[in-house]
């Protein structure tokens, strides 16, 4: 077993390090200074890890890496997201169960009221799932209400979706989503800064809401009150300067207020399915992949070539080229001198 990897895992679990000292050990390779007050810990760990309170979790977990049921990706390593890497306090790893590649993709974050209204249902379910087929992947916290929703409307559709946990990867919360917490693993992806079968405490939720805003392109508020958890995360993603988009409402609905607030102080009001996908569109700079770029393209169907050519940073020859793949992928069809995407009729 690598002492390496459980090095790096031990720094990101054992308690009472500094979350900036954390990163100076993923960017420098070591910890430029140790804590007196763990240093004694640290130099036993380095001497004789199995002595370790930690080692247990830490060896599980580090054989469940080799043989690729848990992902770990490492701050300043290649797999690691880079839309999450430029953020200042930036997790040092992301433990992931299910497929980590869709953390690739462009993103819409998706948040709102744990009691939702049937307005707020129907949106996910209406919505959601033409923003999926456009091969935007659905992230959020899997809480009751429209967390839950936002994940099931994407994998009904069969697209992505990305549940970012407050509590450790191995640890289902809240308790009433254990079948959608397995849905994910099996189609799509299980996020969280912490290792182990460990609940979540009151302080990881914003923690968690950090990493939802951060990962993805523009963040919609379906529902949300004033001083909801959802304003949190919308805040982050202005902070972070991603797009926040907010479903318009009732004003004498309370469960409201907090979407009409965000309106007014700037956010994008959310009118349609392509609405959002245009904002995923315009906020996904940091997506480079040529697919990605021409599949969002089409997202709305109806595009010529020259269009596509004019819309993203590609080439003629290589928006031709990606077209003969996708098409004989059957992922995108030619008809009346336009393309499609399959899902468009």
């Amino acid at each position: 077993m690598s002492h390496l990897l459980l090095t790096k895992l031990w720094v990101c679990t054992v308690p009472k390090i500094p979350d900036a000292l954390r990163r100076e050990f993923f960017r420098l390779g070591y910890l430029p200074y140790v804590p007196l007050a763990f240093k004694k810990r640290y130099l036993g760990w380095l001497r004789n890890p199995e002595n370790d309170p930690l080692y247990p979790l830490l060896s599980k977990a580090a054989d469940e890496i080799v043989g690729r049921t848990l992902s770990a990706l490492f701050l300043g390593e290649p797999a690691y997201p880079s839309q999450l890497a430029r953020l200042s306090d930036a997790p040092v790893a992301l433990f992931v169960r299910g497929n980590a590649e869709l953390l690739s993709l462009p993103q819409l974050a998706v948040v709102g009221s744990r009691r939702c209204s049937a307005h707020a249902a129907a949106v996910c379910r209406r919505w959601l799932p033409m923003v999926s087929q456009a091969n935007i992947a659905i992230t959020s916290g899997m809480a009751l209400g429209v967390d839950g929703l936002a994940h099931q409307a994407a994998l009904a559709a069969g697209g992505a979706t990305i549940a970012v946990m407050g509590s450790g990867i191995d640890y289902c919360y809240p308790p009433q989503h254990q079948d959608l917490y397995h849905r994910i693993i099996q189609a799509g992806c299980l996020v969280s800064e912490r290792l182990g079968d460990v609940p979540p405490r009151h302080f990881d939720f914003p923690r968690r809401n950090r990493i939802i805003a951060g990962l993805a392109a523009s963040t919609l508020v379906v529902e949300a009150r004033l001083r909801s958890g959802s304003l949190i995360t919308a805040d982050l993603a202005a902070r972070f300067g991603r797009e926040v988009l907010a479903v318009s409402a009732s004003p004498l609905d309370a469960a409201a207020l907090g979407c009409l607030e965000l309106i007014r102080s700037g956010a994008r009001p959310a009118l349609s399915p392509e609405c959002l996908i245009e904002s995923v569109i315009e906020q996904g700079h940091w997506n480079n992949q040529p697919t990605q770029q021409l599949l969002l393209a089409l997202a709305s169907g109806g595009v010529s070539s020259d269009e596509i050519a004019n819309h993203t940073a590609l080439t003629m020859p290589d928006v031709i080229a990606e077209l003969a793949t996708l098409e004989a992928e059957g992922k995108v069809e030619h008809r009346s001198g336009l393309w499609f995407p399959t899902h468009v009729g």
